[in-house]
């Protein structure tokens, strides 16, 4: 090799070194950077946590006072606030919150219960059940937000550490005898009492818990059933998986079918398959899905929605009662339009039970609490159901705005107030 081109060649490498290291120190700057502003996002995060829990502690703690009713529903709402601004923040934390299940479910608890009080207190007050209830709640929030203040102290003084993201997405050099922020959150959840057992109206009470009554169907009666559905043989079927919850759900699979059944017997079925064309038309399909929903022992139903989509026709029937609707408990099915069979089946929102209904309103006085920018176009008795599980007889009032857009409301049939407005 000639001197000429070791000189090029060494003046190339040289040139190449420096580009790298130039680029090393910047990024290894820009590193820098983003872990700062990742430890300052952290802390934001933390310190957002600990001010929502403290405040609404401190709002808890009012509402054993309140007696007006505008002050009882500016309480619910404050802490409705609070309590969802704390989970928030406790979700953006830099280490897995799921662990957090008693700390996160009761935020989740208490921000329900306020906002379902809401309407109610803020016309009557709040009931002694729910003094009763709020106090409860309180002495808990009261706890857990000493708690967050002295750990809030021991990070200031930095006695405690924050946890790394870089921790959170690789999983290594976490730390195991205490000193984290994760660490005094999982002590924290340890010694956390077990959520109250609330029953009101709400998706957070416990009274919906004690509903399920019905005995289990042996493992043989499950199979049985869902083969039958299918129209298979129980030998093609094998179990997928199962679920031991309240449910008791098992799902089985044949080729590309899915079937699943609970306690209560077949649940959904779908199968996998394309449908490449559309031979039958759609209405041919929903005589189909009504003969089948028939010879599965569903009656008293009524259509209430169907469209074609992806050559498949889609339907639901909404359950009737007495001439009666009830909106919230309804079959989903689907048809293949190209050979009619079933390609999809799910009762996960139906309820096949006798539901109690009262009507201490008049349509007409459901009627006369519509807006002036309404125009009513029909109406009809319906029941449906509260974020808590419980029915409520309502007055559908299908009306159009001054734009000629769709506006549902429901009236509730016993209190004349509006429940539910659809857009």
């Amino acid at each position: 090799m000639s001197r000429k081109v070791f000189t090029v060649i060494t003046a190339y490498a040289l040139a190449i070194i420096a580009v790298l290291g130039i680029f090393s120190f910047v990024s290894y700057k820009n590193l820098g950077i983003y872990r700062q502003s990742s430890r300052y996002a952290s802390m934001l995060a933390f310190e957002e946590t600990v001010d929502a829990v403290d405040r609404m502690s401190g709002t808890l703690a009012k509402s054993v006072y309140a007696t007006d009713g505008a002050m009882c529903g500016k309480i619910c709402s404050q802490v409705y606030a609070d309590a969802m601004a704390a989970e928030a923040a406790l979700s953006t934390l830099p280490f897995a919150t799921h662990e957090l299940e008693e700390i996160c479910g009761y935020l989740n608890q208490v921000g329900d219960y306020a906002y379902t009080l809401c309407s109610t207190a803020a016309q009557n007050g709040f009931e002694k059940e729910d003094v009763e209830n709020l106090t409860e709640l309180s002495g808990v929030a009261a706890s857990l937000a000493q708690s967050l203040r002295e750990l809030q102290t021991s990070v200031r003084e930095g006695s405690i550490v924050m946890d790394k993201r870089e921790q959170e997405l690789i999983n290594i050099g976490r730390k195991n005898g205490g000193g984290s922020v994760s660490e005094e959150f999982l002590r924290f959840e340890a010694e956390f009492p077990h959520r109250s057992s609330l029953r009101y109206d709400g998706r957070y009470s416990t009274q919906t818990e004690e509903n399920s009554s019905q005995g289990r169907l042996s493992d043989a009666e499950v199979l049985a059933q869902a083969a039958r559905f299918a129209g298979l043989s129980p030998t093609e079927l094998k179990l997928s998986y199962e679920y031991e919850g309240s449910e008791g759900r098992k799902c089985y699979s044949a080729g590309e079918t899915q079937i699943c059944v609970d306690k209560s017997g077949v649940e959904s079925m779908s199968r996998s398959r394309i449908v490449e064309d559309s031979r039958i038309s759609l209405e041919k399909a929903e005589e189909t899905a009504a003969a089948f929903l028939e010879k599965q022992g569903y009656g008293s139903l009524k259509l209430s929605e169907k469209q074609e989509q992806g050559n498949v026709g889609h339907f639901r029937y909404t359950a009737v009662q007495d001439g009666v609707e009830l909106s919230d408990r309804y079959v989903d099915i689907a048809v293949a339009l190209d050979d009619g069979s079933i390609h999809f089946f799910s009762r996960e929102n139906y309820d096949a039970g006798k539901v109690e209904a009262y009507w201490g309103i008049t349509e007409q006085q459901a009627v006369d609490t519509l807006p002036e920018s309404l125009s009513l176009a029909d109406s009809a008795r319906v029941i449906i159901e509260s974020e808590g599980g419980e029915n409520v007889a309502c007055y559908r009032l299908s009306c159009t705005n001054a734009e000629n857009e769709p506006v549902t409301i429901y009236v509730d049939a016993a209190s004349g107030r509006q429940s539910r407005i659809e857009l």
